[in-house]
């Protein structure tokens, strides 16, 4: 069963039970009522019937029919009875037109003493007292009328008066026809207005489930329209669309870091399969060949560089993964001025036709993994070396006022805006280097930006890079703010 249908059904047992408490509220709370106003009537009548016979009785008259016919209204039926319980008046009551069927008295019909005072210069006479206790019977006919009777005792006998029933029921009947039709007519129109109220409400919900099914499909680009003028269901709708939002992004995202997997899968087969392939040629070559010791001495010193050329491949590759798992460095308190004066001296000893200007303070501490940190360093300075001609002027500093930590900039030939995009990726290598030693294993892997961007991004800091042609290229390491 669907959600609406289930709610219109809660709707309907709740106005149900709630129409069905009224109407037996109503229903009783009326009958009660009716049946006061006879009782009523009775209690007068039968403190008129009792006064004429106790003055009958006092005055030694002869009960008369006809006296008690005229106390008394029509419409209510008097019975006066001696004490063996034989009939000595009887007056029908007339109350539908006719004369009324006769009720079944029951010998054990409960009946009140009446209060009689009197001696011989005054009669005293009460008002009854207690309250007549009034009680619900048949016809002595087989017609369904019912009376409502009360009885008193005085000295010749049993007073007894009642009155028909026949128009409270009536009333009551009436009242039950008229709960049960509107009570179908509210069920009807709750039940057909919910539904519809419901059907419009639970619209929205639908067109939300149209968009998660075509979203299932593949149509990652659906969004769900808010235009509900529901506060709910469009809060529900916007939070769906946020959540689709991220779901796109993170789907685009996985395609791209699946890309780039595969790509850097490659890049790596690729740049593994150049040393591999010569260290297996060379070792071929000695296993098979009888080589002068000149040729012997050439074999084996090209089988150790390019072996010492993929196990920088495999460090470095190493290292990246270490990166990207998060794992922690070793952060120490360092200052970075004396570690890049060491690096710069490195640099120089390896480069020495590159001249470097510093602009160094007497003192910059900061918390990182200070090995790391020099290897940042040392890739910025052999990046220039592999990018720029000799003699190229390079410039680093260290710290100033805007959250700089390190500066490296160069006046070489500068990069083009697609390779300043392409600069941190990895295996990216530009057209320009050059080598810059008389073997193939100096020649860079294109990994040494990427672990510089990896080792800055690790100590919580950004690095940019700002280069134009003919001008020169920039790298500014900065404190995240």
């Amino acid at each position: 069963m669907s959600l609406r249908r289930r709610l219109t059904l809660i709707f309907l047992i709740v106005t149900l039970l709630g129409l069905l408490a009224v109407n037996l509220v109503t229903y009783f709370s009326l009958k009660t009522f009716l049946y006061g106003n006879v009782d009523t009537e009775l209690d007068q009548a039968l403190n008129v019937a009792y006064r004429s016979a106790a003055f009958s009785a006092i005055r030694k008259q002869k009960l008369s029919r006809d006296r008690i016919a005229g106390l008394i209204d029509p419409s209510i039926y008097v019975e006066i009875r001696n004490t063996t319980w034989k009939v000595i008046v009887a007056r029908p009551s007339d109350s539908l037109g006719g004369t009324d069927p006769t009720p079944n008295i029951p010998t054990n019909i409960p009946a009140i003493e009446g209060p009689i005072k009197f001696n011989t210069k005054k009669i005293n006479f009460h008002i009854l007292y207690p309250v007549p206790q009034a009680i619900t019977v048949g016809s002595a006919s087989k017609s369904n009328v019912q009376y409502r009777i009360e009885a008193i005792r005085y000295p010749g006998g049993t007073i007894i008066v009642g009155e028909t029933l026949t128009s409270v029921n009536q009333t009551l009947s009436r009242l039950v026809i008229i709960e049960l039709f509107s009570s179908i007519m509210v069920l009807l129109l709750i039940g057909a207005s919910s539904f519809y109220v419901l059907k419009r409400g639970f619209r929205p919900l639908n067109v939300m489930i149209d968009t998660a099914q075509s979203i299932g499909k593949g149509n990652i680009s659906a969004r769900v329209e808010i235009n509900s003028k529901i506060a709910e269901v469009d809060r529900l709708g916007n939070a769906l669309n946020d959540m689709l939002s991220e779901l796109e992004a993170a789907f685009i995202s996985q395609g791209k870091s699946e890309d780039n997997l595969r790509n850097f899968i490659a890049d790596a087969s690729h740049e593994l399969r150049t040393p591999l392939t010569s260290i297996r040629g060379y070792s071929e070559l000695l296993r098979n060949s009888k080589l002068d010791p000149e040729r012997f001495d050439f074999a084996l010193d090209r089988i150790s560089k390019e072996s010492n050329r993929m196990w920088r491949l495999v460090e470095d590759l190493l290292l990246l993964s270490r990166l990207d798992a998060g794992r922690p460095l070793d952060c120490k308190e360092f200052d970075l001025v004396t570690m890049v004066a060491e690096a710069i001296l490195d640099f120089q000893v390896s480069f020495p036709n590159y001249s470097v200007e510093m602009d160094l303070p007497s003192r910059f501490t900061i918390i990182g993994d200070i090995d790391r940190f020099r290897q940042v360093v040392s890739n910025l300075l052999n990046n220039v070396a592999v990018h720029t001609p000799e003699n190229t002027r390079i410039e680093l500093s260290v710290g100033d006022s805007q959250n700089m930590v390190l500066r490296v900039k160069d006046f070489g030939p500068g990069m083009t805006n697609e390779q300043t995009a392409k600069l941190f990726d990895r295996f990216y290598r530009s057209s320009d280097q050059k080598i810059i030693q008389d073997d193939y294993s100096s020649i860079s892997l294109g990994l040494g930006m990427a672990i510089v961007k990896a080792i800055v991004n690790a100590h919580d800091m950004n690095i940019s890079v700002i280069s134009e042609i003919g001008k020169g290229t920039e790298f500014r390491i900065t404190k995240k703010k």
